[in-house]
């Protein structure tokens, strides 16, 4: 589950984006990636997606979000990208937040273990 603001997050961000290039994937492609960010998700307190997004950029499962999602637009495939790990993380069992950068709004997740201990 994913908070914002202190508030679970019921609908991505951007849905008519999200929808045009989840839409663009065969669902299988769309599986694969979400499996894939599970995967790198699992383990990690803090998830950076900019971080995320330059560590496995080279991942054979992400090729259809340049190629096929985005149409080969690296500006929207970089958004694709974060909204497809925006809503992988609303659908986890495990807590999530988001804030915000210094300069630009970018989705950075912090797990939750224990909300009174972690906010004091």
């Amino acid at each position: 589950m994913l908070y914002e603001n202190n508030k679970l997050v019921k609908e991505v961000h951007f849905k008519n984006k999200y929808d045009k290039w989840k839409n663009r994937l065969d669902p299988s492609e769309y599986k694969a990636i979400e499996t894939e960010l599970n995967n790198k998700i699992n383990g990690h307190p803090v998830i950076n997606a900019n971080e995320l997004a330059a560590s496995i950029n080279k991942g054979i499962v992400f090729i259809p979000i340049f190629k096929k999602a985005a149409l080969s637009n690296k500006k929207d495939s970089s958004l694709c990208f974060g909204l497809f790990l925006f809503a992988t993380m609303m659908k986890r069992d495990d807590r999530w937040d988001t804030y915000s950068g210094s300069e630009c709004r970018i989705y950075k997740t912090r797990k939750i273990i224990d909300d009174q201990t972690e906010r004091g």
